[in-house]
């Protein structure tokens, strides 16, 4: 249910902490769909570059500033 959660369910695997079952079943997932990983590196690299490149966090700063002068 975190931020770093929410972000990752939109391009890999969450799994809740300590549950090694499910950290098994993650990894056997991941392992034996090396497509689906692919587009999961490609969608992650989406998320980070509109949300954590320093000109896009630059850009969304200056507009909630230009916001709250309005």
């Amino acid at each position: 249910g975190t931020q770093v959660a929410q972000t990752v369910e939109q391009a890999g695997l969450v799994v809740p902490p300590g549950d090694v079952g499910a950290f098994v079943d993650a990894l056997l997932f991941m392992a034996s769909n090396q497509e689906q990983c692919q587009e999961w590196g490609k969608r992650a690299r989406e998320i980070a570059v509109q949300e954590w490149d320093k000109e896009q966090i630059l850009l969304k700063f200056e507009q909630e500033l230009v916001k709250g002068m309005i």
